[in-house]
């Protein structure tokens, strides 16, 4: 379980943005007209449950590296969970989601 825990904070956050009509609105559409509705349910809760799949994906990174000693999944992942935190609490501008969907990339 150690070993997959970089792929389910991954996989957790990806499937978060993408159930939450607030980011992706098409996704929303689909997933009402298919009867699942959205992760709106968490409520003011879905940005937190968020930032704990980053840092999930973050520790399991750590393991790999402790394992396979590759070092830029680390150091890529890293800075893109800061700018995932940075963008969230302290931008306030419209481009603050831009910066956090390029930190979801980096992770």
């Amino acid at each position: 379980m150690k070993l997959q825990l970089d792929k389910i904070g991954t996989i957790g956050l990806f499937v978060t943005a993408i159930a939450s009509p607030c980011c992706f609105p098409f996704f929303g559409f689909v997933l009402t007209a298919l009867g699942i509705g959205s992760f709106d349910m968490f409520g003011g809760w879905t940005m937190y449950v968020f930032q704990g799949l980053v840092l999930i994906s973050l520790i399991g990174l750590y393991i790999s590296y402790r394992k396979h000693r590759a070092d830029w999944p680390l150091l890529l992942a890293i800075p893109s969970a800061v700018l995932i935190t940075v963008s969230y609490y302290f931008i306030n501008g419209d481009y603050w989601t831009t910066l956090l969907y390029i930190g979801c990339l980096g992770i």
